[in-house]
């Protein structure tokens, strides 16, 4: 254990300890290592309660509450409802027997009402950790107007109970600071500073130029306008090849496009050898309205990749999304406000010919890695425990 001011922590989670690692899982199995004995785990989704092998933690879990309910109505009723105030009680019982401190609950709509109640009937305070708008993502998802409005009046008491907010960038703190006025701390897991690669050379006397796109992706239609570009690219630009690197799984329909290599799922090792051979990283997100909040506070944990990785960044979303924002902030790369071929051509072709632009890029990519560095993720994290 690194530091004895931390309290004993009960994380309520939907997600099982172990298994494969996701950007989630990723960002706390940092903290259970670097915090040795001070972290208790329950999942409320998980099918058993065996442990990965990494892990010497006390961990209990339960299956999906609402299992073998199939009717949408009753099921979403015992979810929600019944099964919060059976979890509730199992939960505490763990978290007494193993002496916890404080609630952390990872907010999603199915740990609503579950942290909340938990904490009250353990008289512990509840600290938040929120890596997606919970409002935004029950918006996104078709439930019955009855459970969606209990949903959203569970979410706001337990907004005003909260002691405090773990949240995954300076730009959803804000958010939240206005509209619930809560206080926000920024947990984002960092770019490991000892990984950081060397910033890259400039790029305009290189043949081959790689536009790495990493994980999960959010929004399709970008992904095809970027195609579509180093497509046009290739038959418009004499003297280099473009083509886009996937580090990930794609659906099918990309594995034998042209100037298109899939990796397919790789290990975290594999992942950062990967990382080495892109020129470019590829970050986007929707332009459609009805996500702006989900957008606007939403910041993937990729970019911590990207940053030990210093490459520059190719941005593409509206005015108002964070990722948008913090490649402007911190001048990381280019940004592109509206997914047009041309428009996204262009800006591939001024990050590898303006070597101006370039030279501040690879400035504003150190700085930024500095400024969401691992130790300040630590740091972050210390100041929220000690001082609720």
């Amino acid at each position: 254990m690194k530091n004895k001011k931390i309290p004993k922590i009960l994380f309520v989670t939907r997600m099982a300890l172990g298994g494969r690692i996701g950007p989630t899982m990723d960002h706390i199995d940092k903290l259970i290592k670097y915090y040795e004995n001070r972290i208790i785990w329950f999942s409320i989704s998980a099918q058993n309660d065996k442990t990965n092998q990494n892990y010497d933690i006390p961990y209990k879990s339960h299956p999906p509450i609402d299992k073998f309910v199939m009717i949408p109505l009753i099921k979403n009723f015992i979810r929600y409802v019944l099964g919060s105030r059976y979890l509730t009680l199992l939960i505490s019982r763990f978290g007494k027997r193993h002496g916890a401190d404080v609630v952390l609950a990872d907010l999603s709509s199915d740990i609503i009402s579950i942290g909340r109640m938990t904490a009250k009937k353990l008289r512990l305070p509840l600290v938040l950790l929120i890596h997606d708008d919970p409002i935004s993502r029950l918006n996104n998802k078709v439930y019955p107007k009855i459970i969606s409005k209990y949903l959203e009046e569970e979410f706001n008491k337990t907004m005003t109970f909260s002691k405090e907010c773990a949240v995954i960038s300076d730009y959803m703190g804000e958010y939240y600071d206005n509209q619930y006025n809560i206080r926000a701390t920024t947990l984002y897991i960092g770019a490991d500073e000892k990984r950081c690669a060397k910033p890259k050379n400039f790029l305009s006397n290189k043949k081959i130029i790689t536009i790495g796109s990493l994980g999960s992706v959010h929004c399709f239609r970008n992904l095809d306008m970027v195609i579509e570009a180093i497509s046009y690219l290739n038959k418009t630009y004499d003297g280099k090849y473009f083509s886009l690197k996937h580090i990930g799984d794609l659906p099918s329909k990309y594995l034998n496009l042209e100037d298109v290599h899939v990796t397919g799922w790789l290990d975290k090792e594999e992942v950062l050898k990967e990382l080495k051979t892109i020129d470019i990283g590829l970050i986007s997100v929707s332009f459609e309205i009805s996500k702006k909040v989900t957008v606007m506070t939403s910041f993937p944990t990729k970019i911590h990749n990207y940053l030990e990785a210093q490459v520059p960044l190719l941005g593409i979303g509206p005015n108002y999304s964070a990722i948008v924002k913090f490649i402007k902030d911190f001048y990381c790369g280019q940004v592109c406000n509206n997914n047009s071929t041309e428009k996204i051509s262009s800006k591939i072709i001024d990050i590898i010919n303006n070597k101006d632009n370039y030279e501040k890029t690879k400035f504003g990519l150190l700085n930024a890695a500095k400024h969401f560095s691992r130790d300040n993720y630590f740091k972050n994290f210390e100041k929220i425990f000690t001082e609720i």
